[in-house]
């Protein structure tokens, strides 16, 4: 559905280096590689989202769309969100943040998400001294040993000597999602990073608890979904078949009644390397280009 909807933006396909290039991704499409260990999951696919090699690659565009393959795009509204010029843009996560009961709304899921590319290398190069953030390693966090470790340090102690330590070496030792950081700490570190109050981005995307988010949009779709085969897929079912797109009567209906036969994980989590929607082997990311053609292969 994003090629349906999406067709007149560039695709690029994020994937390992040592991957051969799959057959499905079509002559007009571009693929980004990047070293295989970022495509391990958790900390890998972290990592990479918070890492300026990923916002660098695509430093000639002004935004990014994440989708990664667990993602719908219902309609094509991307250009609406473009022009809202937000720094970072996703689905509100929605708990009980504060009391049994008191629920709260926070922006945002980073699976199906838009970026500003100049704003998150903006973020990842500024000046911090070492240990503001994570003075130590998170709890589970993997570390270098050996030589790897001792090379490590001696670059960690001269980047700290050069006062050269930026919020992306502070980020070694951050094992959260990056998607907690790019909506949590990021604005705390640049007071001009700007993201939607949960009530717009709804308009944007729906993650956690789809019903609750349709009765506050009054019943309105939003531009796409994240994780619509593992949060509440009866819903997305429903709404598919019921609304949807020629796409979604048609094709669609006839994987969800090939997979209910089979009882087998809904393709998307099924495809190598990726698991319960993590951007691994062949995550999609749609890239809008308004400033210059994109080239990279």
């Amino acid at each position: 559905m994003c090629r349906k909807h999406l067709g007149n933006y560039n695709v690029c396909f994020a994937m390992p280096r040592s991957l051969p290039k799959p057959a499905w991704i079509e002559a007009h499409e571009n693929h980004a590689r990047f070293p295989d260990n970022y495509f391990s999951y958790p900390f890998g696919y972290n990592s990479l989202l918070m890492s300026s090699r990923f916002y660098q690659y695509f430093s000639n565009a002004d935004y990014i769309l994440i989708h990664q393959l667990d993602c719908l795009v219902l309609r094509d509204e991307l250009g609406l969100w473009l022009v809202k010029e937000f720094d970072y843009v996703g689905a509100p996560w929605f708990d009980d943040y504060l009391s049994p009961g008191q629920k709260q709304w926070t922006v945002g899921n980073g699976g199906f998400s838009l970026r500003k590319v100049s704003s998150a290398l903006k973020v990842l190069n500024l000046p911090i001294r070492r240990g503001e953030l994570y003075p130590i390693p998170m709890p589970g966090h993997p570390q270098p040993a050996g030589r790897a470790w001792l090379v490590a340090n001696i670059r960690r102690r001269l980047r700290q000597h050069l006062r050269l330590w930026t919020v992306e070496d502070e980020l070694a030792n951050c094992s959260e999602n990056e998607d907690r950081f790019w909506s949590f700490v990021a604005p705390r570190l640049f007071s001009g990073f700007r993201i939607p109050e949960p009530e717009l981005a709804l308009r944007f995307a729906f993650e956690t608890q789809p019903r609750e988010c349709w009765a506050k949009t009054g019943g309105d779709l939003p531009f796409g979904c994240h994780a619509w085969s593992k949060v509440d897929r009866e819903f997305w079912e429903d709404v598919l078949l019921r609304e949807g797109s020629e796409h979604a009567r048609g094709i669609t209906r006839d994987l969800f009644l090939m997979d209910r036969a089979m009882r087998k994980p809904p393709p998307e989590v099924g495809a190598a390397g990726v698991e319960e929607g993590c951007a691994g082997v062949g995550s999609e990311t749609t890239v809008p280009f308004p400033r210059q053609p994109f080239s990279k292969a």
